[in-house]
């Protein structure tokens, strides 16, 4: 699922980047969030690769996991057609989680969001490639990205 939201408050703008509060240090990791790339393209790794990601949650704020570059293939009502989705295994997904970013931990790569979980604690991920082809179908454009 996707929406586009107007603001018209320009004090509600965020720059495309990944603070995540590094205890350890006292300070932030600060990434700008990418999406030049795609998981299933890059020939150096296999179908059992994993990457650590983190998932940057509004509800549950950010939580480390590895994702599997093995697709679950799932059908998600009210689909009527199995959908392509990474495996991420986190710990204690919340109410809320669902739509929240998986975004590679170190190149700061978006890879997806949230779309359902098991009783696993395993989050399935929607590729940001198949949301931008479903935004760009429904929105008759010709390309739609994160913005600079």
């Amino acid at each position: 699922d996707w929406a586009l939201v107007e603001m018209e408050d320009a004090s509600f703008y965020r720059p495309n980047f990944l603070v995540i509060p590094d205890t350890e240090h006292g300070c932030h990791i600060i990434g700008e969030l990418k999406t030049q790339g795609e998981l299933n393209s890059r020939s150096d790794l296999d179908s059992t690769s994993k990457r650590s990601v983190v998932m940057s949650s509004g509800t549950s704020g950010f939580k480390r996991g590895i994702l599997s570059e093995s697709p679950s293939f799932l059908l998600i009502a009210p689909g009527k057609a199995f959908g392509l989705y990474y495996t991420n295994i986190l710990i204690d997904l919340q109410i809320g989680d669902s739509g929240s970013w998986v975004i590679d931990d170190m190149s700061h790569e978006v890879y997806g969001h949230v779309v359902a979980s098991d009783s696993f604690r395993e989050a399935y991920v929607m590729p940001i490639s198949a949301t931008f082809e479903d935004m760009k179908s429904h929105l008759q454009v010709q390309s739609v990205c994160l913005p600079d």
